[in-house]
This record gives C-alpha cells, structure tokens and sequence, in this order.
C-alpha cells in the first residue's frame, strides 16, 4: 500500500466560492478527495494553507515520510511571485528533491495549468519576464520523478518544449471532478424550457463576443433559458431579456444545484495552441452533473466530445447557429444527457484517476 502525500494551496470547503474557470480549485478539490475515498492508498494529508504557517508546513513536508508526494502546479504555495518569492520556492523545491533522493521518495506533479508556456507562447507577460517564468516552471517540473499531464497533447508539448522524458509523463484521460451531491438527476425537456448553463469567467473579451451573440439569438425564444455563473459580469444587466438569468458567483454545491436542473453546458474557449491542448473542469463539471455540452472547435474538448458521444464542437465563426439547430432537436439532447450520465458517474466515481494512479503505484520500485 502506497504511503502518499500531497500539498495543495488551501483547505477546500462547501462555502469556497466559484469563480468560473478556476481549474485549480476544481481538480486539487476532486485530487483529494478521490485519493481520501481510496483504501488501497496510505494518505498524508498535508496541507498548505495560507491562514497557516509557511514554515510549519515546509517542515512537514521535509521531514514526513512517505512514497510518494503529490503536489497540483501551479496552484501551491510555492508559486513564484517576485524575484525573492521564486529563489524561495526554488530553495524549497531543491529541498524537495534532496529528501526524495535520500528517503526514496518520488515527487509527483499533478499539473492544473503551465504558467510559463502561457507567458511565453500567448504573450501574456513582456518577453523578457515570460522568459524567466517559462525557464523557472521548466527546471521546477524537471525535479520530478514524474508528471499527470492533462492531455495526450499535453504529454507531448511536455516531451519537446520542456525536455521532459517521455516514460516520465502519465495521463489522466478525463479532468477530475468531485461532487458531494447525489448522482445527477435527468430532468424531462418536455415539462419545462430547454435549460442552457454558462459557468465561467466573464471579463475575457473573445468569451463575452461569443456569449453576447448567444444571448442576441436567444431574444423572442421563450422555450429557451440561458443561465449565466461566474464573476465580473455585470455587463449581462444591459440585456433586458427575461430568459436570461444571470446568478452572479456561486458556492460549488449551489451551482452544482442549478446544473442538475439544465440540459445543456457552454464551453466558450478561444482557440490558440493552449487550449487546443487543455481538456476541461466545465466539460467534467457539465457531464457530471448531466448536461450535454456545446463547445467551441479546441481539440483536445473536441475529440473528447466526440468520443464520449455528449454533444458537439463547432468553430466559433459559426457556433451560434449550430447551437440553434441543436437547440431544436429534442431526440439528439436526450441521446447527450444519456451519455453524459454515464462518462459522468465514471468521472465522479474516480475510473479515470484509478487508471493513472494505478500506472503510478506500479512504478514504486526504483527510480
């Protein structure tokens, strides 16, 4: 039996707020609680947490033993910000890494998002700075015995970009998501309108375009009502649409609540070489609680879309009209909201984790 720990940012609790995209808390919240529920695992449940103290918990960490230690990355403590808070976290990643050669420990990252390739290859920060952040993340995640990539994709992005060694790398071939809910209940189209659900970030400009359209087609269509989660979006209030129904930021069991009555999920990403190879918490988020899902054409969503027979992906240029026509057929959304049922029960119920970290326990002996 594998003695595990893991070290994630912050205690999770019913009444954390969703903030709507926010990957990290999702996946670290579904982590912890599907190694918890797991028998076949020794768990050591360290915690980082910012009410607490930062040296208290690096001493933990240290100084217990264990076979494996599990960190999510970025969404940790020792995430660099500044000069002095990045030769500190480096110092205590190095640290990491002596205890793993001499105890025989592996380190583990379960990898949420790659701060450093987003900087560098989206632009997202001046080059210079982008270049410093790509080449810190690059030589953290080397000091790994291994890495739960997200994606296929992913895997090999990490393969040539950051060097890492091919063998080293393992998939989870479905995002995680933990509810505390009962399994999701399949409500009836014909006794109500067609539900829609966006949950997620409103301030990004390509997402607010693309939603700003949706909720235009969906003016006049009264069998037909979006609900709208997610912070910063307040610019929803200027569509005087009695079928649009904007909720503001909710707790995770409160939104949860408002999916299981929907039919169907948005997922609204801009397509770049990121997301293409992202996979998703809304598209694990959405089957789990149900919902067929209608993404934008990003390949990693699409293809898993595709395989899981849960809805469609249609390029954004004409996106609109394609969730119009799917819209009206009542058939092809039940067909959906079946399936989503059952690659839902198998997300909830840890089928994907148990497939990698089975890999991962196998791979105890020796480095």
């Amino acid at each position: 039996m594998p003695i595990v720990e893991v070290g994630y940012f912050s205690p999770y609790r019913e009444e954390i707020l969703y903030r709507g995209g926010n990957s990290d808390i999702d996946i670290n919240y579904a982590l912890v609680n599907y190694l918890k529920s797991r028998n076949n695992i020794n768990l050591i449940n360290t915690v980082i947490s910012k009410e607490s103290s930062i040296l208290s918990n690096i001493r933990k960490f240290l100084f217990t033993p264990s076979d494996f230690l599990i960190i999510p990355y970025p969404d940790i403590i020792f995430t660099p910000k500044g000069i002095a808070r990045g030769f500190f976290s480096l110092c205590i990643y190095l640290l990491l890494k002596l205890k793993s050669e001499i105890k025989r420990q592996k380190i583990v990252f379960y990898l949420v998002d790659l701060i450093g390739a987003q900087s560098k290859f989206l632009g997202l920060r001046e080059s210079c700075l982008s270049q410093i952040i790509y080449n810190y993340e690059k030589y953290i995640l080397l000091l790994g015995d291994y890495i739960i990539s997200p994606s296929m994709l992913f895997k090999e992005f990490l393969a040539k970009e950051y060097k890492i060694p091919i063998h080293k790398i393992l998939v989870v071939r479905r995002t995680p998501y933990f509810s505390s809910l009962k399994k999701a209940i399949n409500p009836r189209i014909e006794d109500s309108a067609i539900k829609v659900l966006y949950a997620g970030e409103l301030s990004r400009e390509e997402e607010k375009n693309l939603l700003s359209l949706i909720i235009q087609s969906f003016r006049n269509k009264n069998n037909i009502l979006l609900y709208i989660a997610g912070p910063r979006g307040e610019w929803l209030y200027s569509f005087k649409q009695e079928n649009i129904k904007y909720l503001g930021v909710l707790n995770r069991t409160a939104l949860e609540e408002i999916a299981r009555e929907c039919h169907m999920g948005l997922i609204l990403y801009k397509r770049n070489f990121y997301t293409n190879m992202c996979s998703s918490t809304k598209y694990s988020f959405y089957v789990s609680n149900g919902l067929a899902v209608a993404s934008t054409d990003v390949e990693v969503i699409r293809n898993i879309i595709i395989e899981d027979g849960t809805g469609f992906a249609e390029p954004e240029i004409s996106f609109v009209n394609r969730l119009e026509e799917a819209l009206e057929n009542l058939e092809m959304i039940a067909r959906w909201r079946r399936n989503s049922l059952l690659i839902g029960e198998a997300i909830r119920s840890g089928f994907y984790l148990d497939e990698c970290f089975n890999q991962l326990w196998k791979l105890k002996g020796g480095k």
